[in-house]
């Protein structure tokens, strides 16, 4: 069984690098397959889990531009705009839940996270040095949304 363990929540300490970001909206019989951030090189990313339970997840555009001017102040609105729209990050204590690894979000880019519990179910692939991370299904304008994030350990 490839599922998420107790006996392999060794294996999920660690760095790891993000390989893969898939978006499906599903509408009845019609499925949209989306990439985040644009192709599939587009988007790439970091997750942390520390033995003490603590996580951090960045995930960013691949080349977002620079600003005009070095500084978070001195970026125009436009600037500031688009380099949120390019990255997320959020950070806090995890858990295991069977299969499933539960986010608990002390820190957001997105404010509505904060106090919110992200579970992320879990395949493991290649001895443990990749998984699968997988939203729940959420309706979203109409459309059930499912996320899967493929992640290779860092050596």
């Amino acid at each position: 069984d490839t599922r998420t363990t107790p006996t392999t929540m060794n294996k999920l300490v660690g760095t790891w690098e993000l390989i893969e970001w898939d978006l499906w909206l599903r509408n009845g019989d019609t499925c949209d397959h989306l990439r985040p951030f644009g192709g599939k090189d587009k988007a790439v990313g970091r997750l942390m889990y520390s033995p003490d339970g603590t996580m951090s997840a960045v995930l960013q555009r691949n080349g977002r531009p620079d600003f005009a001017m070095p500084g978070l102040t001195l970026g125009t609105p436009q600037e500031k705009s688009d380099a949120i729209d390019g990255y997320v990050s959020y950070s806090g204590s995890y858990r295991i839940d069977g299969s499933s690894i539960v986010h608990g979000v002390e820190f957001s880019l997105l404010p509505n996270w904060i106090g919110t519990e992200l579970i992320r179910d879990v395949d493991w692939s290649k001895g443990g040095d990749e998984m699968i991370m997988s939203t729940r299904p959420v309706m979203v304008q109409g459309k059930t949304k499912v996320e899967r994030l493929r992640w290779r350990r860092k050596v």
